[in-house]
């Protein structure tokens, strides 16, 4: 079981998501040694099929209160060591894939997930899933250490700023959708505008920024981080905000 395992763990190392997993034991030069020569591909497959994370006979009744029955028990365990087992840096990203998760964005290490299982029955596993919410329990095991959230639109709002810096003690640094209710129409898109140009706007704890990239567009990133309109010298004639580079040092999580 332990070698099955280590190779479940070498092919995600190896991407194998992008490859047909069989030919991981191809022996014509295709494949990768360590597969064929640690088991059979059909062991490997007699091992995955027979893999079970509960038991079944009271399956059904967990259920009733939790869609994550058949494998809750195994990812709140795998989820609480992840955080054990590691300190992250200053920096961390939120960000949904099959699953949305916390990593520290710049080893990629996975600190903390949820898997989302649409509405949940009641009961003790009935939790919001506004983004505001996922980033509020994502990050519990972080408050009150400083650290920087980076996110992308889907998170990002000043209200969940506010919150963070208030109540978490946390910053963030992220990308904003232009239809959110709190960003003012100077800060939109228009014709008018000036190619790599910036508008600032300021509050006491907030920054808001709209940098032109092209004609006819512009980027929008909110911080709590950043208080000031000092652009980023290294960008040169592109004239980006520090605020737009920081997000772009810090959001390896995202497109990772």
């Amino acid at each position: 079981m332990l070698a099955f395992l280590g190779l479940l763990l070498m092919s995600g190392v190896l991407k194998s998501s992008h490859l047909n997993f069989r030919d991981l034991w191809a022996t014509d030069g295709r494949g990768v040694e360590m597969f064929p020569l640690t088991m059979s591909y059909n062991r490997f497959l007699f091992l995955m099929r027979c893999l079970r994370f509960d038991d079944i006979t009271t399956r059904e009744v967990r259920r009733m209160s939790d869609k994550l029955a058949p494998v809750r028990e195994f990812i709140e365990k795998l989820s609480e060591n992840f955080g054990k087992l590691y300190n992250p840096n200053e920096y961390v990203t939120i960000y949904e894939q099959l699953i949305p998760f916390k990593l520290d964005s710049k080893t990629f290490y996975l600190l903390k997930f949820e898997i989302y299982a649409g509405v949940q029955p009641d009961g003790p596993y009935k939790s919001g899933n506004k983004p505001d919410e996922v980033v509020k329990r994502l990050v519990r095991p972080l408050r009150g250490t400083n650290r920087n959230v980076t996110t992308d639109n889907w998170y990002t709002s000043i209200p969940l700023a506010q919150s963070l810096l208030s109540e978490y003690k946390l910053t963030i640094v992220g990308t904003s959708r232009k239809n959110k209710k709190e960003i003012p129409t100077e800060f939109l898109p228009k014709r008018d505008r000036v190619v790599r140009s910036s508008i600032f706007g300021f509050t006491k704890d907030i920054t808001l920024v709209s940098y032109v990239p092209v004609r006819n567009r512009a980027v929008i990133l909110i911080s709590t981080m950043h208080h000031d309109n000092k652009i980023d010298e290294s960008t040169k004639n592109l004239q980006k905000p520090e605020i737009i580079t920081t997000y772009n040092k810090t959001k390896s999580g995202v497109d990772t």
